[in-house]
């Protein structure tokens, strides 16, 4: 959160296109610039916490959670979201966020299961929880930026995703030597299939809480459903049949020439595609796991994992090169020559 904010990128985008076309000097331009720099967010803190809330019940749904991981997601989500809208005032909170935040999901997770007659999965509810904080899109922008040789900010972001990683595995290792001793093992719990429809609707649940962590407008939430639909469309019914690595190579293309359909037709920034398209592809969940395991001990996991990772990530960007480099007949566009 924070790291994307989709109403300063359009605002700096119609900037950016005033400029070229010679409507405003660059010496407005910048003025321009500067104020919408030091605009206010959008939203409200309540907004954001739950805003969190609805984005960790909609994980927790997608990863087949019952009632009882949902319930336990969206209060971990509401959790981490005030620790998030509070972190700035903190200094300590803010260079150790991941880790406080995992640590903190992963107890409370603990404490939620001990009330409860049936048990709950106990990671399915931390990664649920914790789903925002998860570096893969930036790991997946590190990787794009090393293919299109742009190494110093590609290996910058790249190191930067993996402090995050390890990070945020750190703090639920920790949680969970803590909780085990406090509370018992971890309930080994085997989750049943869920319902079609009930994916798709949490689906547009956590879609609808993206909005405000991106700091989009609600008009452009639209914009937002569309990009998770044929995202989610794409790899849910691909992989099954191609494996996670063509899933997300072709999720990746059908966002990326989404991306460039209503960027041309619309005059919409591709980002606001590409963003919400992207979080339903990354592999950040998997990264998770991989250094999870690690710290446990876990080798072969980890690196099983790790390897899945890199992969997956490499695929999106293949997939997004290639949606780059198609070139789309402007008639069907709605371009005139």
């Amino acid at each position: 959160p924070g790291e994307v904010n989709m109403e300063r990128l359009q605002k700096t985008t119609q900037v950016a296109q005033q400029v070229i076309a010679q409507e405003i000097s660059s010496i407005e331009g910048q003025k321009i610039l500067k104020k919408i720099d030091k605009s206010k967010p959008l939203y409200s803190p309540g907004i954001i916490v739950l805003a969190f809330a609805m984005v960790s019940a909609g994980i927790a749904r997608i990863f087949s959670g019952g009632a009882g991981e949902i319930v336990a997601a969206s209060i971990i989500g509401l959790v981490i979201g005030i620790m998030s809208t509070q972190s700035k005032k903190f200094r300590l909170l803010r260079f150790l966020f991941p880790a406080v935040s995992a640590f903190v999901a992963t107890i409370t997770a603990f404490l939620i299961n001990s009330f409860l007659t049936e048990p709950i999965s106990i990671f399915v509810v931390i990664i649920s929880g914790l789903i925002i904080l998860l570096p893969g899109l930036s790991l997946t922008i590190a990787m794009a930026e090393l293919a299109t040789e742009n190494l110093v900010s590609g290996t910058a972001r790249l190191f930067g995703s993996a402090i995050i990683f390890v990070q945020l595995a750190f703090g639920s290792a920790i949680g969970v030597e803590i909780g085990q001793h406090i509370f018992g093992s971890i309930p080994q719990i085997q989750m049943s299939a869920v319902s079609e429809l009930s994916i798709w609707i949490a689906v547009v649940v956590a879609v609808i809480g993206l909005v405000p962590l991106f700091e989009a407008r609600t008009k452009e939430a639209p914009w937002f459903l569309l990009a998770a639909i044929i995202a989610f469309a794409t790899v849910r019914y691909s992989t099954p049949f191609l494996g996670a690595s063509l899933g997300a190579f072709f999720g990746a293309i059908m966002v990326g020439l989404t991306a460039k359909v209503i960027s041309r037709r619309y005059n919409k920034p591709g980002a606001l595609i590409l963003m919400p398209g992207l979080i339903i592809l990354v592999p950040g969940s998997v990264g998770y796991k991989s250094i999870l395991s690690l710290i446990q001990n876990d080798i072969l996991t980890a690196l099983q994992t790790a390897f899945d990772v890199a992969l997956i990530a490499i695929s999106l960007v293949a997939g997004l090169l290639i949606a780059s480099l198609l070139q789309l007949p402007k008639k069907d566009l709605g371009v005139d020559d």
